[in-house]
């Protein structure tokens, strides 16, 4: 049976608390990582639809404008373990990388599966003790370190504690917030929680359009703006350019604001007037219909002309100036009203957390409990989408682990 106690215990075994894991133990430190799932990374097998988007290959101070939350706090973390790190990480260990649009970086086995392989066969060669099935019920303070409890098994003394529990977000994963209860429980403060990177849900009716993608268009929301792709949901839209919304707005309450969409970014309305006039020389006697279909997918079509009053199958050389007008504004500023981001259970990122002036940033460790520490998703820190926030867990996670094998060598 394993020895009931370490140097350091780790309660989480997704990015951060894996990565805490391999710092510490390879630093020579006593380490116990605890989860209450069957293995290790959960989250990390649906990241990036199954493929793994493992950090992003910008640079380090583009990476920065891509923080959605305290991104001066996280100057340290990321300067301490960069973008290039985690990429020779895994590359050294066997796992080939690729690069794709948008600076993504992910396996060129496209299996999530093979970066927790990694982890976890790391973590052992390193010496870390894994356990699984021990799921953390609270976490109660001794004079030397921390006692850990469990719903089954016999308590756990740690002299050093990180926290890595991730958030909320898809809490199906073990993500179910009691990293923010047990932060609670030892005196530090947690700011309000919300879902981030999530699908809008409107009160139009789209369903008509559910699963219709569109690529290279814009989205106008509350003083933003958005160009990318976009997918309809059946009750809202999603995609890359409305989870990038989200990760600005997840804390603002949207029910009842309006929307833009902009179906063709590329042209103003004077370039999108010579069209109409181009298409009506071409053919006088096509239909509205048939007009609208060369500059919307088909199943659009319908609902965009109820939505304009018009008459799908007027004949295009009846259209007046006024209706031309007409079409050009619904192109460029088609309105929606939203009702609400989405819940939880759809949301990539937590957003909120472990208050992080109560947090040093050049180590992680807490201001306010000597030998307590925090990595990854249950900081107050969140990100936009396309691996910017599993950087942000392998950056704390070896920071962390780091700081707590230094302390510990130094007692």
């Amino acid at each position: 049976m394993k020895k009931r106690q370490a140097a350091i215990g780790i309660i989480g075994m997704g990015a951060a608390g894996s990565m805490a894991g391999i710092a510490a133990a390879e630093a020579g430190a006593d380490v116990a990582l605890f989860d209450g799932n069957e293995k290790l990374g959960k989250k990390i097998y649906i990241t990036g639809k199954g493929r793994c988007n493992v950090t992003n290959a910008t640079t380090l101070p583009e990476f920065m404008e891509g923080l959605a939350r305290h991104p001066r706090f996280l100057y340290s973390a990321l300067d301490h373990w960069t973008n290039e790190e985690t990429m020779r990480f895994f590359e050294s260990h066997g796992l080939p990388l690729k690069v794709e649009r948008g600076q993504r970086v992910f396996p060129v086995s496209d299996k999530a599966s093979d970066v927790n392989r990694v982890l976890e066969r790391t973590l052992r060669k390193a010496g870390a003790a894994l356990y699984f099935h021990h799921k953390v019920t609270h976490v109660e303070r001794k004079e030397d370190g921390f006692r850990l409890y469990f719903e089954t098994e016999k308590p756990f003394d740690v002299t050093r504690l990180i926290i890595a529990t991730g958030g909320k977000s898809y809490p199906s994963t073990g993500s179910t917030g009691d990293g923010f209860r047990f932060a609670r429980a030892l005196g530090h403060t947690v700011t309000p929680l919300f879902p981030s990177l999530v699908p809008l849900d409107l009160e139009d009716d789209v369903t008509p359009w559910e699963g219709i993608s569109l690529k290279n268009v814009a989205l106008h929301f509350e003083g933003e703006r958005e160009f990318g792709e976009l997918v309809f949901t059946h009750t809202g839209i999603s995609g890359p350019i409305v989870l990038t919304l989200a990760a600005r707005l997840a804390d603002t309450n949207v029910a009842g604001k309006t929307l833009e969409l902009d179906w063709k970014p590329a042209l103003d309305a004077e370039a999108l007037k010579a069209r109409l006039i181009r298409e009506r020389e071409k053919g006088p006697n096509r239909s509205l219909k048939t007009l609208l279909e060369t500059l919307l997918p088909k199943r659009v079509v319908p609902l965009f002309v109820w939505r304009g009053g018009w008459d799908e199958s007027l004949p295009i050389h009846s259209l007046t100036r006024e209706r031309e007008r007409e079409i050009i504004e619904q192109l460029k500023h088609f309105s929606f009203t939203a009702r609400s981001w989405g819940r939880f259970e759809q949301a990539v990122v937590t957003r909120g957390g472990v208050e992080v002036k109560e947090v040093n940033p050049k180590d992680l460790s807490s201001k306010k409990v000597d030998g307590l520490y925090f990595a990854g998703e249950v900081l107050d820190v969140d990100a936009k989408t396309g691996g910017y926030n599993l950087q942000i867990a392998f950056s704390t996670g070896h920071l962390a682990g780091t700081a707590a094998a230094a302390a510990t060598r130094n007692e």
